[in-house]
């Protein structure tokens, strides 16, 4: 893993990440992926299962994503026809009379909630230790059929970003950056957050308006998956999700929710909707440019309006890694937090 000037941690963290949307991957479907230093396959069967395995084929090696096939719920290697099913098992070998039981390939465990596909990720091969949660879990109330479907309409794409999650995921509690950076009238004050194990929860509101109604929600899902959105009568909600492909390269991918309204015409988005989903897109690029360049300050400066926020996350991120993961033994980074 390529260290990052400053980064104190040396291998990804832990938790589910995103790799596609489930409309991208149909029933039949065969998609090669590389995250996590490892290339992958993603196939769905006719049952509509959808898999994930390590791409290549135990017996020669060929990668499983090109050329490969789907039959019923397994996938077909394009080399010599040796079928592999959803649990990485070999089920027939076409000019044999045996399978070859005693090899197997590595499997994900998947999950698709709101029209996105999450794999689970621990680099020491542990299962999972807790569920990804949906929209609904955050948005009381939340009807699917209110809103756009995400995709195509409400996606984009920043492939091969120079950035580790923990980036995207230190701008929940960033609240100077959202003037500078972004379209923000003001810096907004943090008027609340919560640590609740995996789950990471901040509110703001815009300086000296607290207590107005209008204030902005951000909650982390581990570390790779950030909702997104405004209290009262929701216009729209994004994720963010971030998922390391190699090194501290990732590939970040911004998905709208934008809610149905009297303009837009046969499901399709009207051009205002269609510009919001546009403009929230540009401003999750606009932190790029910083985040490529970025050297990581560990032990950072902090000013008192930020570091408590700053500092409490930092310590929640921490637990993704584990000591394992620390760069230098018994060389913590700065996990300082001031008492509620």
């Amino acid at each position: 893993m390529t260290m990052r000037e400053g980064w104190p941690y040396t291998r990804h963290p832990t938790g589910w990440f995103q790799i596609a949307w489930s409309a991208e991957i149909g029933v039949g479907d065969v998609r090669p992926l590389h995250y996590f230093d490892t290339d992958l396959v993603a196939f769905r069967g006719t049952s509509g299962t959808l898999s994930v395995l390590d791409a290549h084929c135990p017996h020669l090696g060929a990668d499983l994503g090109y050329g490969g096939c789907v039959e019923d719920d397994s996938i077909v290697c394009p080399f010599h026809a040796w079928r592999w099913d959803g649990e990485g098992r070999n089920v027939c070998i076409p000019y044999s009379t045996t399978v070859n039981r005693a090899q197997r390939i590595r499997t994900w465990p998947v999950r698709e909630i709101d029209g996105l596909v999450h794999i689970w990720y621990d680099a020491d091969g542990g299962d999972p230790t807790w569920e990804p949660q949906g929209i609904a879990d955050f948005v009381p109330g939340f009807d699917p059929a209110e809103f756009h479907s995400v995709h195509p309409c409400g996606t984009h794409t920043f492939a091969g970003v120079r950035a580790y999650p923990q980036f995207i995921s230190e701008n929940f509690v960033d609240a100077a950056h959202f003037l500078y950076v972004h379209s923000a009238r003001a810096v907004t004050t943090i008027d609340r957050f919560e640590v609740n194990g995996p789950f990471f929860d901040v509110e703001h509101s815009f300086a000296g308006m607290k207590g107005s109604g209008l204030a902005i929600r951000a909650s982390g899902l581990g570390m790779a998956l950030g909702v997104f959105r405004a209290e009262g009568r929701v216009a729209f909600l994004e994720i963010q999700a971030t998922t390391p492909t190699d090194g501290d390269r990732s590939d970040l991918r911004g998905s709208v929710f934008a809610r149905r309204e009297p303009g837009d015409v046969d499901g399709e988005p009207s051009a205002a909707t269609a510009t919001l989903i546009a403009r929230q897109h540009t401003e999750l690029g606009k932190d790029i440019p910083i985040w490529e360049r970025l050297h990581y300050v560990q032990r950072a400066p902090f000013v008192p309006e930020e570091a408590r926020p700053y500092r409490a996350l930092r310590k929640w991120a921490a637990q993704f890694y584990g000591p394992e993961g620390l760069a230098v033994a018994n060389e913590a980074p700065d996990l300082a937090l001031v008492s509620e």
